[in-house]
């Protein structure tokens, strides 16, 4: 999910109106969280990210200029954040456990199947490994161009290198997803 906000917002924000800062607040927070869940945060945790983001940029005030659009700015600072956070000490260990504890309930849980639920939920299950067999890297820009609906553009920004290099990164991406799905599924 995209967000836009006023045209002045940064010079709303670099003079300390925190009206600017609560309409950006709000219209930001919700895809900003969800792009910081998709890391593996909890609600919680990502809201924690946001706001650690949100505090620096309101401390900033007047130097605060983004060179690219506040969007862009914001999604790279809260990937940046949630990167951070994974890497620190014990991090890692906790959503391991997390992550088993998850897969155990799924698999523990069983639906009555509808004709033709069980190939659907096989190809899921398909996709979700495909998509844990990515790097942080491809599921960063996966989750930006898919989840988030950035254009190739943004994506390179946030990631930091050239918009042909998102591209060939993309072209990767689907094609490991296609042959795990494809793959597996013959």
């Amino acid at each position: 999910m995209r967000f836009s906000v006023s045209a002045n917002i940064v010079e709303r924000i670099r003079r300390r109106d925190e009206a600017a800062f609560n309409e950006l607040l709000a219209v930001a927070g919700p895809p900003l969280i969800g792009f910081a869940m998709s890391y593996g945060h909890s609600y919680d945790d990502a809201e924690d990210l946001l706001q650690g983001v949100l505090v620096g940029v309101w401390r900033m005030g007047e130097r605060f200029a983004p060179t690219v659009s506040i969007e862009a700015y914001l999604f790279s600072a809260v990937r940046n954040a949630a990167v951070r956070a994974i890497r620190t000490a014990g991090t890692q260990e906790r959503y391991a456990r997390r992550y088993a504890a998850d897969a155990a309930i799924e698999q523990s849980v069983s639906m009555p199947a509808f004709p033709g639920e069980s190939d659907r939920a096989d190809e899921l299950a398909r996709l979700r490994q495909s998509l844990d067999a990515l790097t942080e890297h491809q599921r960063t820009a996966f989750t930006l161009r898919y989840g988030q609906e950035m254009t190739i553009a943004e994506i390179a920004h946030v990631l930091g290198i050239t918009p042909k290099g998102v591209e060939r990164l993309m072209t990767r991406i689907n094609k490991l997803i296609r042959d795990q799905i494809v793959g597996d599924g013959s």
